[in-house]
């Protein structure tokens, strides 16, 4: 959950235990029943957009079970050429191979080929991947590649979830889940066993594509069989991202970047264990992130390596670092790349920040110019609720949010917002709301936000519209002795924690 586009602020710890989502289990032979996925919106590189479907927490964990479930299955069933969302063996947290690592796999056998068989270059990818994705046919070709009388019934039971859950018919499935990842991965089957067959030196990465050919023109005949063969699963490569190149254009290396040494020095330094050599990194690391961020063109991969390390050196106790330059220098990229602030607000939540760097962040969610994506919105009216900044300013925007039927995610933040900065009066006014609104995303901000209001408030204005699963919510919420909970904070760190879970190098 800690890469999601719009995280829960309490970490869903009302919901993440066995007795809560097991109400939304289904018994063999029943039919799966879930809501509509609310779609939200989320900054792509470019100012474009990619959609976010967002469903409830028990049906989240349902349709992880039933990939978990068929997952093992499926894996060994693909070719070794596919590096992304392989089911990683042994005992671990996480359901893949580190997608870092296979990145960076992908990229460098890539290289490799080219460079020793003097070839050429095609790269492309699939347009509107998971868009694109028809869950008819995703279903019927996981029947046909797998051991049908195994996985029948889990099949057809994810085939049911998907079209009630996804909201664009027969097509689209949801973006940033573990369990989709897998299931497009796989459904790319018959694909690579078609390109596998006719060309030796193929290679993919998720919808990333890359063929080394002998010529040019052994290019285009491949580019040719790659959209016949995608055409079968009613999918297309993205024409403006296909490329064609000879092994010595200086151009590869913008597709098939090599390895960063000033990240892979700075990184070895941050890993050792040795305290001396880890601070040795620390201003190693400052100097990059502002030559980064001051470049003409910033490398987005390597923006997220910084952003990553200097959030988790944050949180590390008793290590204090005077990070204020680069504070100043990732606020306007809050402006210029709007696509970055989900790694800058984790670092802003646990950076040292003063009250005018976060006057800056005020500045964005009040112009109107600037403010226009609501995931963004969303993640900066977090940060600055977390911080508790209060102002006029502030508190009549998101006053005024509450009452508008603008997006779903700026209203839930304005009211969560409220609810930790605004007054009792903010509270009850909000408290009124839970029964006018349809959304299952607003309706968990208000019940976060209202857990000082009164109980006559929560019986005249909640309790009558409570579902079962928002029950427990409400019920989790008023019986816990502590101090109300709006957001979970970042965990604090030990230095042994540090290079324990130090993750490895970011790759896109």
């Amino acid at each position: 959950m800690s890469d999601d586009w719009f995280p829960d602020p309490i970490r869903f710890k009302d919901q993440a235990n066995q007795k809560s989502v097991l109400w939304g289990s289904v018994a063999p032979g029943q039919t799966c029943v879930v809501r509509r996925s609310e779609v939200f919106n989320v900054p792509k590189v470019g100012f474009t957009l990619r959609y976010a479907l967002q469903g409830m927490f028990s049906e989240r964990v349902f349709y992880q079970a039933l990939v978990d479930a068929i997952a093992p299955l499926y894996d060994p069933l693909l070719d070794p050429r596919v590096y992304s969302c392989r089911i990683r063996s042994g005992r671990s947290d996480y359901m893949f191979c580190p997608p870092v690592v296979a990145w960076r796999d992908f990229i460098a056998d890539a290289r490799e080929t080219l460079s020793s068989r003097r070839g050429v270059l095609l790269k492309t990818d699939i347009q509107n991947y998971y868009e694109s994705i028809s869950i008819g046919l995703l279903a019927s070709e996981l029947l046909r590649i797998g051991p049908k009388r195994t996985v029948q019934e889990t099949v057809d039971t994810t085939q049911q979830l998907l079209l009630q859950w996804c909201p664009y018919g027969d097509h689209g499935i949801p973006q940033n889940r573990d369990a989709s990842a897998f299931l497009a991965n796989a459904f790319l089957k018959s694909v690579d066993n078609t390109m596998v067959r006719r060309y030796e030196h193929y290679f993919r990465l998720m919808d990333d594509i890359v063929i080394v050919c002998r010529d040019h023109l052994h290019a285009r005949k491949a580019l040719r069989d790659l959209v016949i063969a995608l055409r079968r699963l009613r999918l297309n490569v993205n024409t403006k991202k296909t490329h064609i190149l000879s092994y010595d254009d200086e151009k590869v290396d913008e597709h098939l970047p090599p390895p960063n040494r000033r990240i892979e020095e700075i990184d070895t330094l941050l890993k050792s264990r040795r305290l001396s050599t880890f601070k040795r990194g620390l201003p190693l690391l400052r100097e990059f992130t502002l030559e980064t961020l001051q470049s003409d063109d910033v490398d987005e991969t390597a923006l997220r390596f910084c952003l990553n390390r200097l959030e988790r050196i944050n949180r590390v106790r008793g290590i204090r670092i005077a990070w204020k330059p680069v504070t100043e220098a990732l606020l306007p990229q809050l402006r210029d790349r709007p696509w970055t602030t989900a790694p800058i607000t984790k670092y802003l939540v646990t950076a040292p920040i003063d009250s005018s760097q976060l006057g800056e962040v005020e500045r964005v969610v009040l112009d109107r110019h600037v403010a226009i994506y609501e995931w963004q919105n969303y993640h900066l009216w977090i940060a600055l609720g977390y911080h508790e900044i209060k102002t006029k300013a502030l508190l009549h925007r998101a006053r005024a949010m509450t009452r508008t039927r603008g997006p779903v995610p700026t209203r839930a933040a304005a009211i969560l917002y409220l609810g930790k900065c605004g007054t009792s009066a903010d509270r009850e006014k909000i408290a009124k709301e839970y029964g006018r609104v349809r959304s299952p995303f607003l309706k968990r901000a208000i019940l976060l936000a209202t857990q000082k209001t009164p109980k006559s408030t929560a019986r005249r204005q909640i309790l009558p519209y409570l579902t079962p699963e928002t029950r427990s919510t409400h019920q989790w919420l008023t019986r816990r002795e502590a101090s109300p909970i709006y957001y979970v904070k970042p965990y604090p760190l030990t230095p042994s924690e540090f290079f324990d879970d130090l993750p490895s190098i970011s790759g896109p």
